[in-house]
């Protein structure tokens, strides 16, 4: 799990949006972990999270 970056993926159920932070190598595995934990979900967005924040 080299080179993982922070993703912020937003989504959707039942008409509430909803953030996540999570860990992944790609835009797509950060989906995927979200999307594995809660397979109704609508994805809305995946953002990287910038690593340099001060």
């Amino acid at each position: 799990m080299e080179n993982n970056k922070l993703f912020s993926v937003e989504y959707e159920q039942s008409g509430v949006v909803f953030f996540k932070e999570v860990a992944a190598n790609s835009m797509e595995e950060a989906k995927q972990q979200v999307m594995s934990g809660q397979p109704t979900v609508k994805i809305r967005a995946v953002s990287v999270v910038d690593a340099q924040k001060e």
